[in-house]
């Protein structure tokens, strides 16, 4: 005897592939979540036979599909900028290490071949080294020269 319940057990599920959207333009921060070294045939040029690539992999959120970036081997500037972007020297820009460092990035939307809309990095914004956020006072507001001083409640005031 089939009831109801079981009537629903004998169709095969089927299986959707998930849709996410492309991340914002816009400033935002990426957190690497993969990085590794690869010969990819579309970044082969004359300076780089073999397209060897720094590939990785970013997320804004869970929300959002993934930016993919590839930095291939003759474009050290371009290595330069990321690791000053995630604050490290450019010859510590190793998987090993790359992995789970966050950065702000701009991003901007471009259209694929297919009509889609994927997200790229336009921009690796840099991040403020040890000895310059010293300087600065906590709250990343700069106080002018000129300014008049401050008390506070356990200060001498001169009168």
């Amino acid at each position: 005897m089939n009831d109801a319940f079981d009537s629903g057990f004998e169709e095969q599920p089927q299986h959707t592939q998930r849709v996410y959207d492309p991340v914002p333009p816009g400033q935002c921060r990426v957190e690497i979540v993969k990085a590794e070294r690869k010969a990819l045939p579309w970044k082969v040029s004359d300076s780089n036979p073999n397209g060897d690539c720094l590939s990785l992999r970013l997320t804004a959120s869970s929300a959002y599909s993934f930016v993919f970036v590839d930095l291939p081997a003759d474009k050290q500037w371009l290595l330069e900028h990321v690791a000053r972007a995630v604050g490290i020297a450019a010859d510590q820009c190793v998987p090993e290490v790359l992995v789970g460092r966050q950065a702000n990035v701009v991003i901007e939307h471009i259209t694929k071949r297919d009509g889609g809309t994927r997200a790229v990095v336009k921009k690796w914004l840099y991040t403020i080294s040890a000895p310059q956020a010293d300087k600065q006072r906590p709250d990343g507001v700069k106080r002018s020269r000129n300014a008049v001083k401050r008390y506070g409640a356990g200060d001498d005031i001169p009168f």
